[in-house]
């Protein structure tokens, strides 16, 4: 079934289930679309995120803000020639290097920390 997507979008999943979680999806994957500029407001009953990302032929940022804390995996689509990833919370930078190309043209970001506020700025390599 083909499927067709606005450059931009930020499609929240879950991991394959035979039903709904009573609770929060704890472990939220996020299918995004890179775009030079990317919003999307996730509402739960517990609470509201907003995620948010810019695109430019140098780098991708992709930060989100409120809502519930909990594990995030990133799917970017339409990059695959990454630099370096750095992940931003609270001020503070790190380095990751749990990320992986998942196909030719899928950048994937598994296992973000449990956080209300964060950032991932992914540097690209020039070709």
């Amino acid at each position: 079934l083909p499927l067709f997507v606005l450059g931009g979008a930020i499609i929240p999943m879950m991991q394959p289930s035979s039903r709904m979680p009573a609770g929060a999806i704890n472990s939220l994957i996020l299918d995004i679309y890179i775009k030079s500029q990317m919003n999307y407001r996730f509402e739960e009953a517990r609470g509201i995120t907003e995620f948010f990302g810019s695109a430019d032929k140098n780098e991708v940022t992709f930060g989100w803000h409120g809502g519930l804390e909990r594990m995030l995996t990133l799917h970017l689509n339409g990059i695959s020639n990454v630099e370096s990833v750095t992940l931003e919370l609270d001020g503070k930078q790190q380095v990751l290097d749990n990320q992986q190309v998942t196909n030719e043209n899928t950048f994937e970001i598994r296992g973000l920390p449990n956080t209300e506020n964060g950032r991932v700025i992914i540097k690209l390599e020039h070709r």
